[in-house]
């Protein structure tokens, strides 16, 4: 998938969706916004949250700042990916009894959309859904850790922490993190950068190509998106050892316009050469009890 976005004409599902005719899509009957307003709002809180993610990276690791801006960007992506289901609906009848539950009232009332859109970016989303359902119902606590690679490079990244065994002993959630010959594992911010912006760049995509196929618009465009984009253009290939056998995207600057293809992965030619973790004091026990991602790869 290619997804082409333009700082002068933005993108098609914009222009699209600014252009639909009420004929078409249904908003109004459903006592809903416009489906081209929501998107445009959604894009804003998106932006604001991807910004303050990245800005923050550099933060010292016991800014509680630092933690925050990781949640609100990945449930910023997650409350994203509901809103194109909304999206959706606007274009079905508004004949059927009305539900809260989207997903459901989609299931029966516009299911060909529905379940296109689905197998089209469920894969994806699956990473941000799972860390997103811990961030609401869970108690994990979010660690970093730095990794110096044998091209001498600094990768900077985190992981969610939870309890992995006796005596109150803290790491990397398995179900999250997956090992890696026989390593935890963490979550690098330049491989989440380029993945989180390589899926919502899927879900626009594969949005338009649902609703729209290949119709043409008259050029609008929304520029909080076209600014984060730009930043993950300049996002670098170094990433924690596991990152090169995942799903990324290559973002391209082309003269005016980024082309962001997703899914991709980038080869690896470092190994690491040291671990600088970041453990935090448990405040009942006064101490800290944690195993770290990666060690068993140390050279």
């Amino acid at each position: 998938m290619d997804f082409n976005i333009s700082s002068k004409n933005g993108f098609k599902l914009y222009s699209n969706l600014m252009d639909i005719s009420d004929e078409v899509c249904h908003y109004k009957k459903h006592g809903v916004r416009h489906p081209a307003d929501t998107l445009s709002l959604t894009i804003k809180a998106l932006s604001l949250a991807f910004n303050d993610f990245w800005n923050h990276k550099d933060n010292h690791n016991f800014d509680e700042r630092k933690d925050k801006s990781i949640k609100d960007y990945i449930l910023a992506l997650d409350s994203f990916y509901e809103h194109m289901f909304h999206i959706i609906k606007t274009f079905c009848s508004a004949d059927a009894e009305n539900n809260k539950d989207v997903t459901k009232w989609l299931t029966n009332n516009c299911p060909e959309n529905f379940n296109k859109f689905k197998d089209a970016t469920s894969s994806p989303h699956t990473l941000i859904r799972k860390i997103a359902n811990i961030i609401k119902h869970d108690t994990h606590r979010i660690d970093y850790l730095s990794i110096k690679n044998s091209n001498k490079k600094i990768i900077n990244g985190f992981y969610f922490s939870t309890i992995v065994g006796s005596d109150d002993l803290s790491g990397p959630d398995p179900d999250i993190h997956k090992e890696h010959q026989d390593s935890a594992t963490a979550i690098s911010y330049n491989f989440f950068a380029r993945y989180s912006i390589g899926f919502v760049a899927c879900c626009l995509f594969h949005l338009n190509k649902i609703l729209f196929n290949s119709k043409r618009s008259t050029p609008h465009n929304p520029q909080d998106i076209f600014k984060i984009f730009q930043t993950a253009s300049t996002v670098g290939d170094d990433l924690f050892p596991d990152e090169y056998n995942k799903s990324l995207a290559i973002i391209q600057p082309s003269n005016a316009s980024i082309i962001i293809s997703f899914p991709k992965k980038i080869k690896s030619n470092t190994h690491i050469i040291s671990i600088e973790p970041t453990f935090k004091i448990n405040e009942r026990t006064k101490k800290s009890h944690d195993t770290w991602p990666y060690f068993k790869l140390l050279a």
